[in-house]
């Protein structure tokens, strides 16, 4: 079950600033702040985050630093309340980590740890640092104890008036009923689909005389993912000339771009990397661009929450599994994948090409520019990553052929 986190400061957000502090001795913790942890630890994880560069400048150690987290865990938990975890930095500005506020590694190592709904969850801080990390890792900022120039969502005296805001604005939020965000892949050349495909993208053949990316789309809006990222590549131009922004299907379009053949991994890293930039940390739905569909993804995101996935996987029981992945399920736990078996296996269930992917997963993509994303990520070490299948009832038209785009036509007009 996913639960909301604050994401706090330590050093001038729960206790006095102390530059460079290297003893418990030295740690003086505001009473408002142990007032508000012990009310936020009983609804959110209590997450605190701080950059420790006393550490690469030599003023203190890491022992230093554990038993001053001691400390004030020690007396957060006399007060009645919990502190889930410390993440610190021990990096000097100039070293280039991922760390660092305002960078967001502290909270991906976060992400890995605890099964945080971060739709609701929150930055605290009282430095313009923590405001652009809750900024860059999308999450809502408050403000406390002094103004700064970089914007916050909320400012907060204190963190009993911050513990009030989370609190308000918490009793407010409703989940989503599927992702906010989806991503096209549309780069591939369809080699199989050729003479057509030397005129036009696979995307763009016609189905019922309309492009099958189109049919797509609308699919895709009715469905309320109205936020949609085209990786595009080989003659991606066309498609984006054709549909624009999205204003007269009524979505918003971006597109990233294949400057040269990334395979099914590369062009989804594009699409993953622009959303994480400008949106933080998001679940996000993935399909070809290239087969028609019909999937319930409200239920499939009901499951891909419920199961703290990092990929659910649109699954089917099929007759033929020559041309697809094939995925072994334990109950809903994916725990093999064959891309394309030479014969049937036994209790497998075909991959549709949809799914439903955390942007956290960036962190342990394959090192490559270019790279297949059945092969070398769902095939590599599928136990141990967190990746679940649905089991889908739903109608499915793979269209990877001239035949099959024959078959389709015959059946939607």
């Amino acid at each position: 079950m996913l639960k909301p986190a604050v994401f706090i400061d330590r050093d001038g957000t729960i206790n006095k600033d102390c530059p460079y502090c290297s003893s418990p001795e030295e740690i003086y913790i505001y009473r408002d702040a142990l007032e508000a942890i012990r009310k936020l630890s009983k609804t959110h994880y209590v997450i605190v985050v701080t950059n420790q560069s006393g550490i690469a400048r030599g003023y203190l150690d890491e022992s230093d630093l554990e038993r001053i987290n001691r400390k004030i865990s020690e007396e957060v938990r006399r007060s009645g309340g919990r502190i889930d975890a410390f993440y610190h930095c021990p990096h000097m500005p100039d070293q280039g980590c991922n760390c660092r506020k305002p960078r967001t590694g502290m909270i991906e190592d976060a992400a890995n740890d605890f099964a945080i709904d971060f739709r609701n969850s929150f930055v605290v801080g009282d430095s313009d640092s923590d405001m652009e990390l809750g900024m860059n890792a999308g999450l809502r900022s408050i403000r406390v104890r002094k103004r700064g120039s970089f914007g916050s969502d909320f400012y907060a005296k204190d963190l009993n008036e911050a513990e009030e805001i989370i609190r308000r604005e918490s009793s407010k939020a409703t989940a989503p009923n599927v992702p906010e965000f989806g991503i096209i892949l549309a780069g591939g050349r369809g080699t199989r689909m050729k003479p057509l495909t030397d005129r036009v993208p696979k995307p763009m053949a016609k189905v019922g005389g309309v492009p099958i990316i189109e049919h797509i789309l609308r699919d895709m809006k009715a469905k309320g993912i109205r936020r949609i990222f085209i990786s595009i590549g080989y003659r991606g131009e066309m498609i984006r000339r054709y549909f624009g922004m999205g204003k007269a299907l009524g979505v918003d379009i971006d597109y990233v771009k294949e400057d040269h053949p990334l395979g099914t991994g590369g062009g989804l890293r594009l699409g993953l990397k622009a959303i994480h930039e400008k949106h933080g940390m998001r679940d996000v739905f993935v399909t070809n661009g290239d087969d028609l569909f019909d999937l319930d993804i409200r239920k499939m995101y009901a499951q891909h929450i419920r199961t703290d996935a990092l990929v659910t996987l649109a699954l089917k029981r099929s007759a033929s599994m020559r041309d697809s992945g094939v995925v072994i399920l334990e109950g809903v736990r994916a725990v093999r994948f064959v891309e394309k078996p030479d014969r049937p296996l036994r209790g497998g269930l075909v991959n549709l090409g949809k799914y439903i992917i955390s942007t956290s997963a960036l962190r342990i993509f394959p090192d490559a520019d270019a790279f297949s994303f059945e092969r070398e990520f769902l095939a590599a070490d599928t136990e141990n990553k967190r990746i679940f299948g649905y089991r889908s009832r739903g109608r499915w038209h793979q269209i990877n052929t001239v035949d099959a785009l024959r078959n389709a036509r015959s059946q939607y007009g």
